[in-house]
């Protein structure tokens, strides 16, 4: 197994230690073209340039596999013949680069008398410096030491490339189907282990403060160097994996996203619009992860050595915090607490939300409406309420706290179900949301209700401070 690079086409392929040349004109299967005054210009020919685009031209039945005559087109465009003494890994890379580009959606299409035609446009600076690393890796003979031609990647300063190279060579030196060679192994693997040591992070981002619901003002940015000294060079092309925390199915839970470094070095991360209040760190790390895959197919008694690109306790934490403005809103909050057939029972919720808001450091207040009035479907008839007494500013909080069910026996549990809502009181308009359930336990039946209803409006609080906007 060898390693291919890590994905996208601008760092597929950085471009090499000298500027490629342009290939040879080599004509794509030549389509006729189509006829008549609605026919556009760019049908009859077959590839040509536009702007800083490469075109080509395919053709086909109308419902031709298109993907299948862009590889053909492709192919004999790029004009880089393999055969069985091609490198496998630069061979492996032609056919991924290949299979990438042809499966380009195509940009226009003419169809005639059952046939069709289709325009498929590619950068062509991308195509070029593809094409340009392409050919120096298939340049290598198979006979030629992968580890010396990682040592030249290295002098070139492509580290994340050498760092592949050595990997690749490592891999191979011990692999089952052929004689092993551990001292290779050995070399290799400490060669990747050197490089990838002195891949140094660092970032001059000032700790990102934005408050719940509104994007941050700038991106996270990171820069990383082929050593720490001053002047130490910038090195392009290695993937900077970027963790941080997010909430999926209300559940907060961490996240990474992977970004390859520019040719300055630079790796920059704009994270998403946040939905919960947070003080953390974003953990950056080179991430080694494509590099670990390589090397996990090889026999056991070299694992030990293969773990050793394990990175992830050289971290790089960048301070970030969320805040919510509801704390500067007073908060007015009336919830209807219902016993199991929907009628109006002993009230807990209310007082219960309203002190563990008051302790979050919310401006929490109750209210005194008509309890059966929270029932209603209608929001703007209990919103009403609040306005009847002059509550015009602030928040409305209201709902429904309803019992689920209550056991008649040891162990005594109890189960309530609350949904509530808060309303911008000035402008009428749904702030917030939330629907949620609590069982609490207790030595009695009444006790273990009364427990639910509180420890409701205790939680329902916890989440207001991580989610009020």
């Amino acid at each position: 197994m060898k390693f291919t690079t890590f994905v996208p086409l601008a760092f597929l392929l950085l471009s090499c230690a000298s500027t490629p040349s342009a290939p040879p004109a080599v004509a794509p299967i030549a389509a006729t073209p189509p006829t008549g005054a609605n026919a556009p210009e760019w049908a009859s020919r077959s590839v040509f340039t536009e702007g800083g685009n490469l075109v080509f031209v395919v053709a086909g039945t109308a419902n031709a596999d298109v993907p299948a005559l862009a590889m053909s087109a492709m192919t004999g465009y790029l004009n880089l013949p393999t055969s069985a003494s091609s490198p496998v890994a630069a061979v492996r890379e032609v056919k991924k680069f290949l299979s990438r580009v042809s499966a380009t959606a195509p940009t226009d299409r003419f169809v005639q008398d059952g046939r069709g035609w289709w325009k498929i446009t590619v950068a062509k600076s991308d195509w070029d410096d593809s094409r340009g690393k392409l050919k120096a890796m298939l340049d290598v003979s198979a006979e030629s030491d992968p580890e010396r031609a990682a040592d030249e990647l290295v002098r070139q300063g492509r580290y994340s490339d050498a760092v592949t190279a050595y990997v690749n060579a490592a891999e191979t030196a011990v692999d089952p189907g052929r004689s092993a060679q551990p001292a290779k192994f050995k070399s290799a693997l400490a060669k990747a282990q050197d490089v990838v040591s002195k891949l140094i992070l660092t970032s001059t981002t000032p700790a990102l403060t934005t408050k719940l619901g509104q994007p941050f003002d700038a991106p996270l940015e990171v820069r990383v160097t082929y050593g720490n000294q001053a002047g130490a060079p910038a090195a392009a092309g290695v993937p900077v994996k970027f963790t941080f925390k997010t909430k999926a199915d209300g559940q907060v839970a961490s996240t990474s996203q992977t970004v390859i470094s520019d040719a300055r070095g630079m790796a920059r991360l704009t994270l998403p619009v946040p939905t919960f209040t947070i003080r953390d760190s974003v953990v950056v790390t080179v991430d080694a992860t494509s590099w670990q895959q390589v090397l996990a197919p090889v026999p056991q008694e070299y694992q030990a050595q293969a773990t050793s690109l394990d990175l992830s306790d050289r971290k790089l934490l960048l301070p970030y915090s969320v805040e919510s403005e509801a704390k500067q809103t007073p908060l007015i909050v009336a919830l209807a607490d219902l016993d199991d057939k929907g009628g109006l029972r002993r009230q807990e919720s209310t007082a219960a939300l309203i002190a563990a808001l008051q302790k979050l450091g919310f401006q929490a207040s109750g209210i005194q409406v008509n309890l059966s009035l929270l029932k209603s479907p209608k929001d703007n008839v209990i919103i009403t309420a609040w306005k009847f007494q002059g509550k015009k500013t602030g928040r409305a909080v209201y709902g429904t706290v309803s019992l689920v069910s209550a056991t008649t026996a040891a162990p005594f549990t109890a189960e309530v179900s609350g949904g509530v809502k808060v309303v911008d009181l000035a402008t009428s308009k749904l702030v917030y949301e939330l629907k949620s359930d609590k069982i609490a336990t207790a030595n009695d039946r009444s006790s273990a209700i009364a427990q639910a209803f509180r420890q409701w409006g205790a939680e329902t609080a916890a989440t207001f401070d991580s989610e009020l906007p």
